[in-house]
C-alpha cells in the first residue's frame, strides 16, 4: 500500500546492486574452494558454511542502515527505508537457497577458474599490513577519520524545491517565472486567533497592519490580511487607505461589504471575526533560510501582539517542510549513531572480540566522514537524497569489512602468524570486494542519468562513498588487523 515516489521509484535497481553482493562472494567462495581440489558438492557446503554467516551479517547490516531512515519524521523516508531493508533481508534468503540449487544443477558450469591476481593491490594489502608501517597506517586512519568528522561537522541540511526537478520540466520553468517576476512561488501564512468580533475592531486590525509591515521588512512579497481589505474598502468608500478609528464606522463598512460580492473576505476571516489570516509570497529561498526567516518573523510578531489577547502561528507548506528538513539532520545524526553502535556491538558479539569491534571503525566510518568533510569544505548542503545515502552507506561500507574480518577469524583459527593471516585474508577476500565494489559503483551511477536531481545526487554520492570504502578497506583494515591483531597471535603461535 506504499506509493512509489521518484525518491522510492530507484528501490528496484538498489535492491539488485546491494543483493548482487552476497552473491558474488558466495560464487568466489565456491570456486576458491574448487581450487583447493574439492568436489562440487564440498565447495558448496563450505562456501554457505563460511560465507552464510558473513553474509547474515552483511545483509543485516545494510538493512539496518535503511532502516535507520525510520528514526527520520518524514514518510517518504521512512517508506523508502522499510522497503528496500525488506529487499534486502528477502535476499539473504534467496542466496543461500536458490544459488546453491544452481550450482548444483548447472554443473557444466561449475568448472574450476583461474585465480584472481592482481599484483598492485596485494602489494598495497602487504605494505599495509608490514609490521614496520602497520601501528604507523593504523594510527593515521584514526587520526584522519577523526580529522573529517570535524570537518564534517560545519556540513548542513537545505532543500529547494525547484533544484529537485528537472530544470526543463515545465513546472521548474514556471516556478522560475514565479521567483523573478511575481515575488515568489512560496508562500507563508500567519493565523491569528483571538475574542469573537475582535478582528472587526481597530486596534486589532492595527495590529495587523503592523504584522504586514514587519513581513515586508523581512522581505515577504505583498502580505494581505484582513488590514488590507479594510484598508482598500474605505480607500473606495470612506476617507482613504488607511483603517479607520471607529468601531462603529468599521462596522458599516463591514455591513456594506457583506452585502456586496465584490469581496471575498473568507480568504481572510471567519464569519464572527475570532480568526484571522495573513497570506505572503517569497522566492524559493531554501528550507534553511525559511526557517531563520520564520523563526526571525515569529519573534516580531511576539511583540507586536504583546499585551493583547490574540494568539498565532506561523504555517503553511513552506513552513511544515522547512521545519522538517531543519530536524532531518539531527534525526540523521541519531540514526547512523544508533546504527553504527548497533553495528559494531554485533561484530564484538559475532568474533567475540572488542579489538574486532574496534578495527572495524575505521573502514567503516571513514567513507562516511570523508563525503560530509567533503561537502562542508566545499560549502554545498546535503539535500534530502544525498543526506540519506550517508545512512545507508554504513550499511554497505561495512559488508566488505565483515567479510575480511570473517577470513581473518578463519586464518586465526589455523594458528597462522598475524601477518600471513592478514595478507590470506585480504587476498582471499580481494576479488569479491574489487566485483562487489565495482558493480555497487557502477549501479549506483546509474542513476546519475535519472532526469531528477535528487536522484542524480543520490547515484553519484553512492558512488564516490562505495569508492572511498574500498580505499578504506586496502589500506587501513589490513594494517588495523595487523597492529590490535598481529602481535598477541604470533605470541600465541610461538
Amino acid at each position: 500500500g506504499i506509493s512509489l515516489t521518484p525518491l522510492s521509484a530507484p528501490f528496484p535497481i538498489l535492491i539488485l546492486i546491494l543483493s548482487v553482493a552476497d552473491g558474488v562472494h558466495f560464487l568466489c567462495r565456491f570456486n576458491t574452494e574448487r581450487q583447493d581440489g574439492s568436489t562440487v558438492d564440498e565447495a558448496i557446503v563450505a562456501a554457505g558454511t563460511h560465507v552464510g554467516t558473513a553474509c547474515l551479517l552483511t545483509s543485516f547490516t545494510t538493512a539496518l542502515g535503511f532502516a535507520s531512515l525510520l528514526s527520520t519524521r518524514m514518510e517518504i523516508l521512512q517508506n523508502f527505508g522499510i522497503v528496500v531493508a525488506i529487499g534486502v533481508g528477502s535476499t539473504y534468503i534467496t542466496v543461500m537457497t536458490l544459488l546453491p540449487c544452481g550450482l548444483k544443477l548447472l554443473t557444466f558450469n561449475a568448472g574450476i577458474q583461474q585465480r584472481f591476481h592482481s599484483p598492485t593491490i596485494e602489494g598495497v594489502v602487504s605494505w599495509s599490513s608490514n609490521p614496520q608501517h602497520a601501528k604507523k597506517i593504523a594510527a593515521s586512519g584514526f587520526i584522519l577519520t577523526a580529522l573529517m568528522a570535524f570537518i564534517a561537522t560545519g556540513v548542513s541540511i537545505d532543500y529547494f524545491v525547484l533544484r529537485e526537478l528537472p530544470q526543463n520540466h515545465p513546472v521548474t520553468e514556471t516556478g522560475n517565472r514565479l521567483d523573478e517576476e511575481f515575488g515568489g512561488m512560496s508562500s507563508v501564512e500567519v493565523n491569528l486567533k483571538g475574542p469573537e468580533g475582535t478582528f472587526k475592531t481597530p486596534e486589532t486590525l492595527k495590529v495587523l497592519e503592523q504584522i504586514e509591515e514587519a513581513c515586508i521588512e523581512l522581505g515577504i512579497y505583498q502580505p494581505i490580511s484582513f488590514a488590507a481589505v479594510v484598508k482598500e474598502l474605505n480607500r473606495h468608500l470612506g476617507d482613504g487607505s488607511f483603517i479607520p478609528n471607529s468601531r462603529e464606522y468599521i462596522s458599516q463598512l463591514l455591513l456594506l461589504l457583506e452585502m456586496g460580492d465584490n469581496f471575498d473576505t473568507e480568504n481572510y476571516v471567519t464569519f464572527d471575526y475570532s480568526q484571522a489570516r495573513l497570506l505572503g509570497s517569497f522566492p524559493d529561498i531554501g528550507a534553511l533560510n525559511y526557517y531563520i526567516l520564520e523563526k526571525e518573523l515569529t519573534e516580531k510578531i511576539e511583540k507586536i501582539t504583546q499585551g493583547t489577547e490574540l494568539t498565532f502561528h506561523v504555517t503553511g507548506a513552506s513552513s511544515v517542510a522547512s521545519l522538517g528538513f531543519h530536524s532531518l539532520l539531527g534525526e540523521l545524526t541519531i540514526g547512523l549513531a544508533t546504527a553504527l553502535t548497533v553495528i559494531l556491538l554485533i561484530i564484538g558479539i559475532v568474533y567475540r572480540s572488542w579489538k574486532m569491534a574496534i578495527i572495524s571503525i575505521v573502514p567503516n566510518t571513514f567513507p562516511l566522514f570523508f563525503g560530509l568533510a567533503c561537502y562542508a569544505f566545499l560549502g554545498e548542503p546535503l539535500n534530502f537524497a544525498s543526506a540519506m545515502i550517508f545512512t545507508i552507506i554504513i550499511g554497505i561500507a561495512v559488508d566488505d569489512t565483515i567479510h575480511v574480518l570473517s577470513r581473518y577469524h578463519e586464518e586465526k583459527q589455523r594458528s597462522i602468524n598475524g601477518h600471513d593471516a592478514v595478507r590470506a585474508a585480504a587476498s582471499e577476500s580481494l576479488h569479491a570486494i574489487l566485483m562487489t565494489t565495482i558493480i555497487l559503483v557502477f549501479g549506483f551511477f546509474v542513476l546519475a542519468f535519472s532526469d531528477f536531481p535528487a536522484n542524480q545526487s543520490f547515484g553519484l554520492v553512492g558512488s564516490g562513498l562505495v569508492a572511498a570504502a574500498l580505499i578504506a578497506d586496502l589500506i587501513f583494515l589490513p594494517a588495523l588487523l595487523r597492529a590490535f591483531e598481529g602481535e598477541s597471535q604470533e605470541s600465541e603461535h610461538q
